[in-house]
């Protein structure tokens, strides 16, 4: 059984490999990736950047020799609604891609499949399912609320590249998100000011950033200490879902499925 685990940063996955502590650090190019093989499940984790063009880049690159019979888009998320915070675990049912100009909000929609006995594993861990919304910045959540009030909804900037590659390419995925920020935690800063064109964050660009707008300190701190929060609830989350027998994850796989809304699906 073959799984594979994409993540934007470093933070998203730190936890997991803390608390499992049998990864490998295969190599830092293309892409930073760890393996790990226990119990019949070989995982491959691959750490992709920031960004959908990164996150599509890096399923390409890993499914076109590591051959996933499971597919996991992971990592942080803001929340889109009061009944979701800091911590909480939602498993993506539907991915939209958030145009930043556009007439119409709604772009491209993907529904995901999820078998029922992998939805009642998750949650007896307290998992949570809804959509996920990808946008290419952060940008105010007030209003984006209100666009996606029918479901619990997160926004993120890679669940969508991961779900159009996909469905083109017939993967099993599921798509994890857990709350770094919540509904009224807005995100006052750009991406491009502590990432790099890579969408890696750089401690250098950080530094500067507070030399040049010192009151950036508290967008960070805060920043900081919301993630470790996510971190945590991720982390413990995927130990118990990637410790399940390889016939289980298996028979789970087999019902995952990604398909455009209103067209057929794949996988």
């Amino acid at each position: 059984m073959r799984v594979l685990l994409l993540a934007a940063l470093p933070q998203e996955h730190g936890s997991l490999r803390r608390r499992s502590k049998t990864w490998r650090l295969l190599a830092k190019r293309p892409f930073r990736h760890f393996s790990r093989s226990v119990s019949g499940v070989e995982v491959l984790l691959v750490e992709t950047g920031m960004g959908a063009r990164k996150a599509g880049e890096a399923m390409k690159w890993a499914c076109g020799w590591f051959r996933p019979d499971l597919a996991l888009s992971i990592g942080f998320a803001g929340s889109l609604c009061g009944e979701l915070k800091v911590g909480d675990v939602l498993l993506g049912e539907e991915s939209v891609r958030f145009p930043q100009v556009r007439s119409s909000f709604l772009d491209q929609s993907f529904v995901l499949s999820i078998p029922e006995d992998l939805k009642e594993f998750f949650k007896g861990l307290g998992t949570c399912f809804g959509r996920i919304v990808t946008v290419e910045e952060p940008r105010p959540k007030a209003g984006m609320a209100t666009l996606f009030s029918d479901l619990p909804t997160v926004v993120d900037m890679e669940t969508h590249a991961a779900a159009d590659f996909a469905a083109e390419a017939g993967v099993p995925l599921l798509c994890i998100r857990c709350v770094s920020d919540g509904l009224y935690d807005e995100i006052d800063y750009k991406m491009d000011v502590i990432a790099d064109s890579e969408g890696n964050v750089r401690i250098s660009k950080v530094m500067t950033a507070l030399l040049m707008k010192p009151g950036l300190l508290n967008s960070f701190t805060r920043s900081w200490r919301r993630a470790t929060v996510a971190a945590d609830g991720l982390g413990r989350m995927l130990c118990g879902f990637l410790n399940l027998p390889a016939s289980v994850l298996a028979r789970g796989a087999a019902g995952c499925r990604v398909g455009i809304r209103g067209g057929a699906c794949k996988g």
